[in-house]
This record gives structure tokens, sequence and C-alpha cells, in this order.
């Protein structure tokens, strides 16, 4: 596991998340991007832009999956460090509480520098912010105390208007930006989110992410996917990226996920029909179903046979569903 997370780490094509359904920080870097920390043994990268950091890996367990995208052709992939829920937990602070000096920061130059948690009541990820900025600090305890999510609270305003470092926080890793906020749209490379009526579902992530209950992600690693670049925009179809996700996910992969997918290629395969297929029996498994045929789709696109499955298992009215 050690030498995967290195590996992609090193890999400019992959990117990373930590966070919870609602509270995201992201980190991506650019092909000839400067390294003010180099990936090695100590499982850290910095940029100017952000890092990642994995503290500690006893205990985890990673899980390989796939998604549904929009696009009638795409699909999703990740590989989520997981830990039980109950070595998972963190302080699930419910107000803004100041930390102090940043002793834990990525880089030495930020340890002096002041950290707030924001009290977002995330149980498994303390999300932060860090600043040298006396005119923030300042603001920032004027309100500890405070549930940042308060209407007459004025952390966020405050927090908009001077960038300060944003600060996710696991059991397991630790995910910093350094950049400036996006206003309009997210910057490209590192950058977070924070959006209270998500939050508010008390979610750690989405419904449709297949992570068995009882686990918690506390890392995100998003391999470079065969069908779209970091920032969406389609390419053609990209076989070795493919295969490398495909070793993950017999390695890491829900076996129910992978007994589906290989069941109905198998059957698509061998010419049966695809009205005398058996329907899977669970969400999973039509999960499966799905995106074994988009991934046929990218590999076989003249194939006429493939028509009749897509139509039956993957019929574009249901889109966005998993």
């Amino acid at each position: 596991m050690k030498s995967l997370i290195i590996e992609h780490l090193k890999n400019h094509s992959s990117s990373w998340s930590l966070g919870a359904f609602g509270a995201l920080g992201e980190f991506s870097q650019d092909q000839h991007e400067p390294l003010l920390v180099a990936p090695d043994e100590q499982l850290t990268i910095a940029t100017a832009r952000g890092g990642i950091r994995v503290d500690q890996l006893d205990q985890v367990v990673p899980i390989a999956y796939e998604t549904i995208r929009r696009h009638r052709d795409h699909w999703g992939q990740a590989v989520a460090f997981c830990l039980p829920e109950a070595i998972a937990k963190m302080s699930n602070r419910k107000v803004i509480t100041e930390l102090g000096a940043d002793d834990n920061s990525i880089l030495a130059e930020h340890r002096q520098h002041v950290i707030f948690d924001l009290g977002l009541a995330t149980p498994y990820v303390n999300v932060c912010v860090r600043t040298a900025d006396n005119d923030l600090i300042s603001a920032l305890r004027a309100v500890a105390g405070t549930s940042i999510l308060a209407p007459e609270c004025s952390a966020f305003r405050h927090i908009l208007h001077h960038h300060p470092h944003r600060i996710f926080i696991s059991r397991l890793a630790r995910l910093e930006v350094y950049q400036p906020i996006g206003v309009d749209k997210s910057p490209e490379g590192p950058h977070t989110h924070v959006l209270p009526k998500l939050l508010a579902a008390g979610l750690h992530h989405a419904a449709n992410t297949p992570i068995p209950q009882g686990m918690i992600s506390g890392l995100m690693l998003y391999p470079e996917n065969p069908c779209f670049d970091l920032l969406g925009n389609e390419y053609a179809f990209k076989k070795a990226s493919f295969d490398t996700f495909q070793a993950l996910l017999t390695q890491y992969g829900l076996p129910g996920y992978l007994h589906e997918k290989e069941r109905l290629l198998t059957a698509w395969q061998q010419h049966i029909d695809a009205d005398s297929y058996p329907e899977p029996a669970d969400r999973l498994g039509r999960l499966a179903a799905r995106i074994a045929l988009r991934q046929a789709f990218q590999m076989h696109r003249d194939c006429p046979r493939l028509k009749p499955w897509r139509q039956r298992f993957d019929r574009p009215e249901k889109q966005g569903a998993a």
C-alpha cells in the first residue's frame, strides 16, 4: 500500500481528496510544477499551491471502486483508504475553536501560524483554517465558541476576504491548500469546497459511493481516468490507464461488484441474449452492470451486440443514478 501511495503522489495525472460530504479539500499538481517536498518514504508532497501528508497506515483498508458519471459513456474511479468507524473518529467540534500554533504543518515555515477548527461537526475530519494574519486571527477569536453556520456568524466573510490556508485532517492524513479561495469557480489545482446545505445531510460520503458500512475514508485517490482529464475534458480512450485501474480494482475492489462485472461481460461475450440475462440482485450489481457495459463500449465501439445490452441495463433516462 505504501508503494501505491508513493507511486500516485509522484504521478501528476492522479489527484486526491480528503473531507466529508459538503466539506472537501482536493489536491493535484501540474506536470512540471516545482515541488517543495518530493514524495518519498515519508509519504508527503507539497507545492506552492498545497500539499498532502499520510501520517499512518495502521489498520487502513484500501477499497477501489467505480462510479457512474452523467456522460453517457464515462465512469469515475477511485481508491478510498479507509479505517473502521470507531478508529476514524476525530474531534467533531461544533463551534469555532482556536488550536494554537500549527506544530503539525507540512511545511516548517507554517508551524508558528495559528490554526482554527471551523467546528463543522464532521465526525471523521477536522476542517480548519491557518493564518499568520493578525486581522484574521482577531476576527476568528472574536467568534470563537460560536457556530460558523449560524446566520449571524461573520467567520465565512472574514475567511473569504483573507484567504487563509485550508487544512483537512483525518486519522490517517492531512491535506493543505495554500492558494486563494475560488469565488466564482474553483481554481485549478488544490482547492476546497464548504457547502452548508450538503453538510446538513450529516453524511461522510455521497450515498452512491460504494464504501461498506462501518468503514470511513480518511483519504481518497483518483488515478488517471481513461476517458477524461482532471478538468473533465474528454480525450481518446487510454487503454493503459484503464488496465492500471482494473488491476487495482481486482486487488482492492468489492467481491460482489467484481463478480457481477465478470458475470455480465462473460454473458455478452458468449452471445447470450440481453433479454434473457438475469437482472443483478442489488444496487451494487446494477452499478457494476452499467459500468461494465460503458467500458465494453469504449473498447468495442463498433460491436452491434452492445446496443440491446445498454438499452436494457444502462438506459439514458437513468443518468446520474446509481
